[in-house]
């Protein structure tokens, strides 16, 4: 019966290790974008994030050359908070790196950032 337990809990866990990461790169551009839904009435607005690296491409492992990095306010907890650290880096001339998943060829949904 441990043996399952063990084998349950690890199989768990492998959607967590098997994250996609971009190349660590500086930030050349960060674009703030927000969308409103009118189709009934007025709702909170959706802010939508793009960052550019340096280079033109994120180059995340196993994708193509996704060249934004893309989070929406309403898909991401502590939105706020990712949008101060990419500030942080792009002022400061720091690397990033992210994790997350490939959308398209041109688009890197993230979910984790990490500063160099």
């Amino acid at each position: 019966m441990n043996n399952f337990l063990m084998f349950f809990l690890l199989m768990l866990s492998v959607p967590v290790m098997s994250e996609t990461y971009t190349q660590a790169k500086e930030i050349s551009e960060i674009e703030l974008t927000e969308y409103r839904t009118t189709i009934e009435g007025i709702k909170p607005g959706i802010t939508y994030l793009g960052i550019y690296s340096s280079t033109g491409s994120w180059e995340p492992l196993g994708c193509g050359q996704q060249s934004i990095v893309s989070i929406k306010s309403n898909e991401i907890i502590g939105y706020e908070q990712f949008l101060s650290m990419a500030l942080a880096a792009k002022m400061g001339q720091r690397k990033v790196a992210f994790s997350g998943e490939c959308i398209d060829d041109r688009t890197f949904k993230a979910t984790k950032i990490k500063i160099f």
